[in-house]
């Protein structure tokens, strides 16, 4: 979702993105995510969650990845975390929020 006009929302699945997120329960994850045309990129790092936030700190990153965490209904909804995409594709990424919902099969 782009911050400075919540209307302008990209779906990464639908853009061929996909990956997938590890995690250990030593606290530690391993995320891999594979885009159309690119070598696939590995990630690493520490999580954490409280009752209503799921955080994902990246090794040798200074900011972390906080989301507002809901789970029901076979549902897990992690919602919030600043992030950044080239929305215009001018090749400078503007800020953005990052969401994310699982749903169990």
């Amino acid at each position: 979702v782009n911050v400075a006009n919540s209307s302008e929302r990209v779906d990464l699945v639908a853009l061929g993105l996909t990956g997938t997120v590890n995690l250990n329960d030593n606290g530690q994850y391993v995320a891999t995510t594979e885009e159309p045309g690119f070598p696939p990129e590995t990630v690493t790092g520490t999580w954490s969650y409280s009752a209503d936030t799921f955080t994902l700190q990246e090794t040798g990153s200074s900011g972390d990845a906080t989301f507002d965490l809901n789970v029901g209904n076979d549902v897990l909804t992690l919602t919030g975390a600043d992030s950044e995409f080239d929305f215009d594709d001018d090749g400078t990424p503007e800020p953005a929020k990052w969401n994310i919902t699982l749903e169990r099969q």
